[in-house]
């Protein structure tokens, strides 16, 4: 049942209930060939909402997501238009390098000293 809610979308089904109504109202005889055709259309229709909302909300999540840990939230900064801002961003870049590559070999050597005393 969970996966069914997250294929289809309550404006999209909403939606598809308008239409169906509208095809009911204006045209009856149409409603019959018109029913099989809302529901194939329900699906896909979803899908290209769902994408649409995540294209929308990927700028700020997409950069905290993959920046930094748990409740760090990385800056969304335009892209550099000059040597010196790209040599700065760049800078930025390294030192985060070094200090995720810190933070790695702190965990490794925390979880061989664990190892080795058990």
């Amino acid at each position: 049942m969970n996966m069914l809610k997250m294929c289809l979308n309550w404006r999209v089904m909403l939606g598809l209930a308008a239409a169906g109504l509208a095809v009911f109202v204006f045209a009856p005889g149409a409603f019959a060939a018109a029913l099989p055709l809302l529901f194939l259309a329900l699906c896909p229709l979803s899908m290209v909402v769902m994408m649409m909302m995540m294209g929308r909300g990927n700028g700020d999540t997409a950069n905290a997501q993959s920046g930094g840990g748990e409740g760090e939230r990385v800056a969304v900064t335009p892209p550099a238009t000059t040597p010196t801002e790209l040599q700065v961003e760049l800078d930025h870049v390294r030192a985060r390098q070094t200090a995720l590559a810190d933070q790695l070999e702190a965990l490794r050597r925390d979880e061989a000293q664990r190892s080795t005393q058990a």
